[in-house]
């Protein structure tokens, strides 16, 4: 396989110059594995999730700039979803009650605003606090709000120009260690 593959050469015609395989072989098998090895080639099966850049952290809190460098690369594990553009590291304790927690690594598809409203979003308010809230809008008093999910926190209420929504919410994973570790 891996000869076919440096040399550009069909797998089976390289199995059938060697005596390994019949010419005659069943043409529907050898069709089968043809498309099958496509099909792996085309989803990459030794890593079939693929890998997101993970570009630092931002805070589920008070507000902490977020960082724009790739530190790591992550997989992201939901094959049944669409795969996110980037991850973050949650750094603080303003989102727990929905289970993300400092450390945990949170899965962003890029969007500058969000689909629905209460929706999770990576925010950054006035060109420097990068925070993780729930992104609510109010088109009466044309006010955003971006609420924790922690009662020790406050909402934010800004004006529209007062924010850039840099990722909207596709999932999250508690890494095996804690920010304590790092």
């Amino acid at each position: 396989k891996k000869i076919s593959d440096v040399y550009d050469i069909n797998y089976y015609d390289v199995l059938e110059k060697a005596g390994i395989i019949d010419e005659n072989s069943d043409s529907l098998l050898k069709e089968t594995n043809e498309k099958l090895d496509a099909l792996l080639k085309e989803t990459n099966i030794d890593n079939p999730w693929g890998t997101i850049p993970l570009v630092g952290t931002i805070c589920a809190g008070d507000g902490l700039i977020a960082n724009s460098n790739v530190e790591d690369f992550v997989v992201y594990p939901m094959l049944n979803k669409k795969k996110p553009d980037y991850a973050l590291r949650v750094q603080g304790d303003s989102m727990n009650q929905v289970g993300i927690e400092s450390g945990d690594i949170v899965f962003l598809r890029a969007s500058n605003w969000v689909e629905k409203n209460g929706q999770i979003a990576a925010v950054i308010v006035n060109g420097e606090e990068g925070t993780l809230k729930r992104v609510f809008w109010e088109a009466e008093r044309n006010i955003i709000r971006l609420v924790p999910e922690n009662s020790k926190y406050r909402t934010i209420e800004v004006f529209p120009n007062e924010v850039h929504i840099c990722g909207v919410y596709a999932g999250h994973f508690k890494p095996e260690y804690q920010m304590d570790d790092i």
